[in-house]
């Protein structure tokens, strides 16, 4: 499907971004050309121009690396929507503790996204799926004491809305990069 400007508003959006740099990386360069033009005439006009363009370029490449990761993750991750941390039985993801422990429980999309999800954690955790309410499932991750700061490293990582191996791996480690 394409807009108006003939851009494909069918294809990520860091392809979009990618594809107005290079109309932006073209006109920069034919005001370029045109300031040499009739002796370099327009030349001192046409510099802040050309150079008001290179940052234009330089915040786009910028922001389309955001786009580019959050896309990437998305891709591979399950919808999970924290409702923060509360407690539960649920064993800890770190080393399988079990009792009563801080957790995190959050909305899942289906009974299957749980199993998968499920998949990503050496410890298994808990689904929380009712018949009588099949829209509201929730994935409860627990932490014990000790891993209090991986939850909440594991909370923090999931903020957009979603959870993937890479995020589940980040918040075993203790650097918060």
């Amino acid at each position: 499907m394409k807009d108006k400007y003939d851009l494909d508003m069918s294809k990520p959006v860091c392809e979009l971004i990618e594809s107005v740099r290079d109309m932006i990386y073209d006109a920069r360069c034919k005001i370029r050309n045109i300031g040499y033009l009739n002796d370099n005439r327009w030349k001192e006009r046409l510099e802040p121009m050309e150079g008001t363009l290179s940052c234009v370029l330089i915040s786009l490449y910028s922001l389309n690396e955001e786009i580019y990761e959050w896309e990437l993750r998305a891709t591979k991750s399950f919808a999970f929507r924290s409702r923060g941390i509360g407690s539960e039985s649920v064993p800890c993801f770190c080393c399988g503790a079990g009792g009563l422990n801080s957790n995190i429980s959050a909305f899942i999309s289906s009974e299957e996204d749980g199993e998968k999800i499920n998949k990503f954690f050496k410890f298994p955790q808990k689904l929380d799926y009712r018949d009588y309410e099949p829209n509201r499932i929730q994935f409860k991750v627990g932490g014990c004491q000790r891993h209090l700061l991986n939850l909440q490293k594991l909370n923090h990582l999931c903020n957009w809305g979603g959870i993937n191996q890479e995020i589940v791996n980040k918040s075993l480690k203790m650097d918060w990069e």
